[in-house]
């Protein structure tokens, strides 16, 4: 097995739990890909990861095409895991958070799924495969919950079109199955584009789920107008300017604490009303000015169906949407999940699947620390987590061929001496 003759004993064990979903020779290729997506590659591909891992690439292939097991299984017990630990699991006071992401496919004439469309990732429409998925967002905790294949609704063919789902249905989906995992959060988190639908509002509504997110500018929000003494609908250019103009004197500071950028003074406007063709109750705050210092917006409109929040806390809320985009970047940043050969839906939901696995090994280990009395420094990033397990399984193939095996643990910041016995 080349490299990965010696494991480590805490991957191993965190595998373990899912042995009963594969075939003895199955969880052999699948431990393997868990340990080739944690090694530190510029460009890993399974064409890659068979190189380094020395065995045949038609059989790692084979795992991946034709190979008979359950992604969906595998990401079950996946949310189990998290789950039964206090550490790592979902608490009331987080919320849930719909989006969806995009893996660039520049030259994928084949590849199922892929089409021109909107690529979060270049900021422009692309060549690229979508996915809507779930995440669990709060002050302490974050972790993905589950994701679902985006196709467009002309990528299939008459006799097909009635398996097209919108990325709405897919979100209203991605809801139900949280809420049917036990999942834990106090609110539904989504940005602007999928605020647009008066369908999602009212299906949260109507399911009891508290919900905030932002809406575009182009919204018609109900609100009443000084200048025609009426109420009326208005979209955000107008309704800022009559705030600033009529009611400027009830604008409030709302001073958020916690944000990446210290301490940041937000003027607000609160006030209640109704968005066009959506019949729910809805408060609205408008916030003067952006986020921080890298967004560009000067103008941000939240809503929420829960009315008697406070328009500090409705903010702090929407703002926890931002794990769900750390979770994006962690996963193809650090484990390869835009990285993929594979054509067929099937086989992307599998390598997707086990990205999702490897960055939530990380967050096993991050989030218990288990890597505390083994490396020195304490891991602050699921980065560094990956690089300190990567480590502990380089060290025991080159300590031989190290000329001062102390330095070498020094380097590779390992302190536990039983790791250092044992590769000895």
């Amino acid at each position: 097995m080349g490299i990965f003759d010696l494991t480590s004993p805490l991957v191993n064990k965190f595998l373990a739990r899912f042995a009963n979903y594969f075939s003895r020779r199955q969880f052999f290729y699948f431990s393997l890909y868990i340990y080739l997506l944690l090694k530190d590659v510029k460009r890993n591909n399974m064409e890659v990861m068979a190189k380094i891992a020395s065995c045949n690439y038609q059989n790692l292939q084979y795992f991946f095409s034709e190979s008979k097991w359950d992604h969906k299984k595998i990401n079950d017990e996946r949310i189990r895991c998290i789950e039964s630990q206090r550490t790592t699991a979902s608490t009331a006071n987080g919320v849930l958070v719909i989006d969806d992401s995009s893996c660039p496919k520049i030259y994928a004439k084949k590849t199922e799924g892929a089409s021109y469309q909107y690529c979060g990732t270049f900021g422009h429409e692309a060549v690229c495969n979508v996915f809507v998925s779930s995440a669990f967002v709060s002050k302490s905790k974050c972790f993905p919950i589950d994701f679902r294949f985006y196709k467009r609704e002309e990528d299939f063919d008459a006799s097909t079109i009635h398996l097209f789902k919108s990325k709405i249905q897919l979100a209203e989906e991605l809801v139900d199955d949280a809420i049917a995992r036990g999942i834990r959060f106090s609110s539904v988190v989504f940005d602007s584009w999928y605020a647009h639908s008066s369908r999602l509002i009212t299906s949260f509504d109507s399911k009891g789920l508290s919900f905030v997110g932002e809406i575009k500018s182009n919204r018609n929000i109900l609100f009443y107008h000084p200048e025609k003494r009426k109420n009326c609908f208005v979209q955000q250019d107008e309704l800022v300017t009559l705030v600033k103009k009529y009611y400027w004197h009830k604008v409030k500071p709302v001073i958020m604490k916690e944000t990446p950028d210290g301490p940041i003074k937000e003027m607000t406007y609160q006030f209640k009303g109704k968005l066009k063709d959506c019949s729910i109750p809805l408060k609205f705050v408008i916030l003067f000015g952006p986020y921080g210092k890298k967004d560009q917006k000067k103008i941000h409109i939240l809503i929420t169906n829960n009315t008697k929040r406070s328009a500090q806390k409705i903010i702090e809320t929407y703002r926890l949407r931002w794990g769900i985009e750390d979770c994006y970047r962690e996963l193809k940043d650090f484990f390869m999940l835009d990285q993929y050969q594979v054509r067929r839906k099937e086989r992307i939901e599998r390598h997707w699947a086990l990205c999702h696995l490897a960055w939530t090994l990380a967050y096993w280990v991050k989030q218990n620390g288990y890597l505390r009395k083994t490396i020195s420094g304490v891991p602050k990033t699921l980065n560094d987590v990956k690089q300190a397990l990567n480590n502990l399984i380089c060290y025991p193939q080159i300590i031989n061929a190290a000329k001062d095996p102390d330095e070498l643990a020094i380097r590779m910041h390992l302190k536990s001496k039983r790791v250092k016995s044992r590769a000895g």
